[in-house]
């Protein structure tokens, strides 16, 4: 009985190493033909014939081959949109919490939004989490100082990944010096709104 136990352990446990053993070359196999696919596709915009496999679900969408150089520009914006909002949440969660480019205290996201929302009046506040307008007034003093900083940082020579970073995406997003508080205030209360 015991020789089973022991048979029947080592069984499973081969079985389970064999099957993730497996599973790790498959993923191997398929990242390596998808970076061959992509590397295919990189030398030149997708095109129709790229796509056989699915022109039956295009078709039915609606997209047929004259469309879809427009449906893949508009997919690479929407997508690229998507990716400058990302890192603006990321840049408006940094200047909340890094200590990195100033000794003003932290602040906590959630404490902060839900600090800003509460403040609101109840109209105001229907229509900030519905629209998300609100004038940048209401952002609070400790968060204004915080952008103060930020951008005082942002504009001195630094070896900073980050700092480095965020000043090209701050500079990309608001090429005016001048406009930038602002933009990072609204920035703020779009974040807010979502926290």
């Amino acid at each position: 009985m015991l020789n089973a136990e022991v048979n029947s352990k080592f069984t499973s446990a081969f079985t389970h190493s064999a099957f993730r053993t497996v599973a790790v070359v498959c993923c191997c196999a398929s990242a390596i033909l998808l970076t061959g696919a992509q590397q295919q596709t990189a030398s030149g915009p997708t095109a129709w014939p790229d796509l056989a496999p699915l022109h039956k679900q295009l078709d039915a969408r609606g997209i047929s081959e004259a469309a879809l150089p427009t449906y893949l520009d508009r997919l690479r914006q929407t997508h690229a949109a998507r990716v400058r909002e990302g890192d603006l949440d990321h840049l408006i969660f940094y200047l909340l919490q890094s200590q990195a480019f100033t000794t003003i205290p932290a602040i906590e996201p959630a404490l902060s939004a839900k600090a800003l929302v509460e403040g609101f009046e109840l109209k105001e506040r229907e229509a900030f989490l519905r629209t998300g307008a609100a004038n940048v007034a209401r952002v609070p003093e400790g968060v204004r100082a915080r952008i103060g900083a930020l951008l005082r940082a942002l504009g001195a020579p630094s070896r900073d990944e980050r700092i480095l970073y965020f000043g090209e995406l701050v500079q990309a997003t608001f090429p005016q010096a001048a406009e930038r508080a602002n933009g990072l205030s609204r920035e703020y209360l779009r974040v807010m709104r979502f926290v």
